[in-house]
């Protein structure tokens, strides 16, 4: 049996962490022997509570940022060391970046964003491209990185004159599918929502990338009877709450641990962001059985390179989003309904996915 490390920062709810859920929870344990090492204390809005379920030994070096600069690297060399595992695998910048400075142990790392978009878009010009630089060098120096969708691995070949292999994200399509009419007609009046009304959502981080602001706009022009609920939080969230200002039909509700009810009680899933990996999002609500509704991005299209679709809207055209909800909402559900629950359910599983990394383990430790 092979011992895997895998390597977060911590368990905070986002969508790498959910993808690291995916992987562990699908993993085949008389193969594999997986156990999970944080680098820091774990935030509020943590997601140990479900890792915990899975019966993996969890460690954590439990370092804070500045710390983690200075001594982090030791620290993990040590406990890699005592542990001997078969191989590591990473995600994200401190991990990627500190794992890479070890000896004698396979490394595959998931890489989840481009960094020289994400980065300076989240953290600013020059701290965003220092950020990169890191990143890129890290990603080099590893022995098996891979991309989570086959449009990132474009970027990356024209961008950075990197040809890696892709494993695409995948989505609990146990945990997340379609309400029966009468769960739906539940999940409205739990939530005080008209069952009458069509209901828009968003659900992920609000953040400059995310594009929101152009979506909030567009619905300003739609009339009352249509809600749009945004479910998330992040930096972005004041703003864009001033921009709704008045509009009673645009209902933020913050953080949400069960995004699942949101979604089933929802008509229609809107995502305008500028960049992607391959969203969580996205797929959590055509494994519900939600149309969706897409920026023109090669990784929203990437979802659908196998049927046509045609539910798309140019990016930063607040216009064309505009007529395109109007237009979503005048066709015909069902049909959109089953494409986008069998492409989440065939080419996007969470098991589907594992069952790829499982094959690249067995690979690489061969």
């Amino acid at each position: 049996m092979k011992t895997i490390l895998y390597i977060s920062s911590n368990f905070r709810r986002c969508g790498p962490v959910k993808q690291l859920l995916n992987i562990l929870s699908n993993l085949d344990r008389k193969k594999f022997n997986p156990v999970i090492l944080t680098l820091s204390p774990e935030p509020v809005d943590s997601m140990m509570p479900d890792f915990n379920k899975l019966s993996i030994r969890i460690d954590s070096l439990n370092l804070g940022r500045i710390q983690g600069m200075i001594r982090g690297v030791q620290f993990l060399k040590k406990y890699v060391l005592e542990l001997n595992p078969d191989m590591i695998h990473t995600q994200g910048l401190r991990p990627d970046l500190w794992a890479s400075k070890l000896d004698h142990v396979r490394h595959v790392n998931t890489v989840r964003m481009d960094p020289g978009m994400d980065y300076p878009m989240k953290f600013g010009k020059y701290p965003g491209a220092w950020m990169k630089r890191q990143h890129l060098a890290a990603i080099r120096k590893i022995d098996h990185p891979v991309l989570c969708s086959m449009s990132l691995q474009k970027i990356f070949e024209e961008k950075y004159d990197m040809h890696l292999p892709a494993i695409p994200n995948g989505v609990d399509t146990d945990h997340f599918k379609p309400a029966s009419k009468e769960e739906k007609q539940q999940l409205r009046k739990k939530y005080e929502i008209p069952a009458d009304h069509q209901v828009f959502i968003y659900t992920g981080s609000l953040i400059t990338r995310k594009n929101l602001e152009s979506l909030i706009l567009a619905f300003t022009e739609m009339p009352e009877k249509h809600i749009l609920l945004i479910a998330g939080d992040g930096s972005s969230r004041k703003t864009l709450m001033e921009i709704a200002a008045g509009r009673n039909n645009i209902i933020f509700t913050g953080q949400v641990k069960h995004v699942r009810k949101l979604l089933q009680l929802s008509d229609i899933f809107v995502s305008p962001s500028l960049s992607e990996g391959l969203p969580n999002t996205v797929l959590e609500a055509m494994a519900c059985g939600l149309p969706v509704l897409l920026s023109d991005i090669p990784q929203h299209n990437e979802l659908f390179s196998s049927q046509k679709y045609h539910h798309f809207f140019e990016m930063n055209n607040g216009e064309d989003l505009l007529a395109k909800m109007k237009r979503i909402l005048q066709s015909d559900k069902k049909p959109l309904q089953e494409q986008v629950l069998c492409i989440a359910r065939q080419n996007y599983s969470a098991k589907h996915m594992c069952r790829q990394y499982e094959s690249l383990y067995e690979k690489i430790s061969s």
